[in-house]
């Protein structure tokens, strides 16, 4: 058999120590990243926060080191993948949930955090991010800590990606490139073809299959508004997966979930439409006297959108009615009319309305998505099983188990490795301390 190859490097991706083992026992959980050890039996140069490289053809394994303890004959060192770094927080603008793809958006909060940051020691030395995919309808369940302001402190993992990961099968993978020293956070949604594997044929050396949905599986989601507890939003499921506001075709025993939101009131909403005249306004006057506005189509828009002026864009400067603005003295004293009246008041409330209802249909969205693949399946076949290729499968990727006639559509969450190989499926965690962290 051929021996593991153990390479240890340190931050700088610079060449430390090797040496070699002959076994390796390994394990990975996409929802809790998991803790390694490998036992080394020679003298090896090894350090807190180095890089661990556990290799072979076609077996490659490894992380940073947390810990290194002297066993007497042996050294037993301890690592964790990358994905361990992501479990801390950073400051989110919610208003940017939604905005853009979902990928570019948990790149931008790795690279906040290890790529560009002001803090040179929290930056991963020839760390990049590479996004692969695309997905631009999206959101998170998360809400300002505030009122009076968009920002949240979130857990990057908790939040975002593992959210990232059950809703839209994002999945972001860290590797290192020992030969290019580079260490690269991969964000790309699993495209890879589902894999069919039927867990009662002789290859499938033991199978467990546990389906936990009535636990789980949250078939109506009601939300309020904390600003006015009056506005409530109920969406119910339906058994084809559907969801809606319609009371038919049901999911059914009821598990329900009530959330909140806090979007403006009538009265808020019909303030912040003034503001948003005055400062398209302001933005017109800026134009009018020679200074470039990059969004004056959207000012003119807006203007006209409230207050019906006609206006329009050519060539960089705002006409009424064909003729080129002076200044703005009759828009403001539109605005001064509109401002408190009937037709204000109903705008606010249109648009008030409106806002709640698409929070309450994310908050919707965002539960009924994280029901798909609430069960827990382990499969678990010898190594070079070449029926189900354990080693060709990946992360993220969608399965259909068949186990006794039934067709169980789950997701690969995590491997353990031993002198069999057993793949993990699903959403659902049994061990006593990985439920307490749901």
């Amino acid at each position: 058999m051929q021996p593991y190859s153990i390479d240890v490097f340190d931050k700088q991706l610079n060449s430390k120590s090797h040496t070699n083992t002959q076994k390796v026992q390994f394990k990975e959980d996409y929802l809790d990243p998991e803790n390694n050890t490998v036992d080394v039996y020679s003298a090896i140069t090894c350090e807190i926060s180095d890089y661990i490289w556990i290799h072979k053809p076609g077996k490659t394994y490894g992380g940073q080191v947390t810990k290194i303890e002297d066993k007497g004959k042996y050294a037993q060192i301890t690592y964790k993948t990358l994905m361990a770094n992501f479990q801390n927080t950073f400051l989110c603008d919610t208003s940017e949930i939604g905005q853009d793809t979902m990928e570019n958006y948990i790149a931008k909060a790795i690279a906040d955090m290890f790529v560009r940051n002001a803090d040179q020691e929290q930056n991963i030395p020839y760390a990049e991010v590479e996004i692969k995919t695309s997905t631009s309808e999206w959101t998170l369940d998360i809400v300002p800590d505030t009122e009076e302001s968009p920002f949240a402190l979130v857990n990057l993992f908790k939040q975002v990606i593992l959210p990232a990961f059950e809703q839209y099968d994002i999945v972001v993978t860290p590797r290192i490139d020992f030969k290019l020293k580079k260490v690269i956070f991969s964000v790309e949604q699993n495209t890879k073809a589902t894999k069919t594997i039927e867990a009662d044929l002789p290859n499938v050396i033991d199978r467990s299959v546990v389906v936990r949905r009535q636990r789980k599986m949250v078939n109506k989601v009601t939300t309020y508004n904390k600003k006015n507890f009056e506005m409530v939003s109920t969406y119910f499921l339906h058994t084809d997966e559907t969801f809606d506001k319609e009371d038919r075709d049901r999911v059914v025993p009821v598990q329900w979930v009530d959330k909140e939101c806090s979007t403006p009131t009538t009265e808020e909403q019909a303030q912040n439409i003034v503001q948003a005249i005055n400062s398209a306004v302001t933005k017109i006057d800026r134009s009018i006297q020679g200074t470039e506005v990059e969004d004056l189509q959207d000012a003119v828009d807006t203007v006209n959108e409230y207050l019906n002026e006609g206006l329009s864009v050519v060539n960089g400067a705002v006409y009424q009615a064909g003729t080129a603005l002076q200044n703005t003295d009759a828009i403001k004293a539109d605005l001064e009319t509109y401002t408190d009246s009937p037709q204000n008041v109903e705008d606010g409330q249109r648009e008030s309305e409106e806002q709640f209802e698409e929070a309450a249909r994310r908050n919707a969205e965002t539960t009924f998505k994280s029901n798909r693949y609430d069960n827990y399946i382990e499969i678990t076949c010898a190594l070079d099983d070449t029926l189900i290729s354990p080693d060709t499968l990946t992360i993220g990727q969608v399965t259909n188990v068949i186990s006794n006639g039934v067709v169980y559509p789950t997701i690969l969450t995590g491997r353990k490795i031993t002198d069999k190989y057993t793949l993990i499926y699903g959403t659902v965690r049994l061990e006593l301390t990985k439920i307490l962290k749901q």
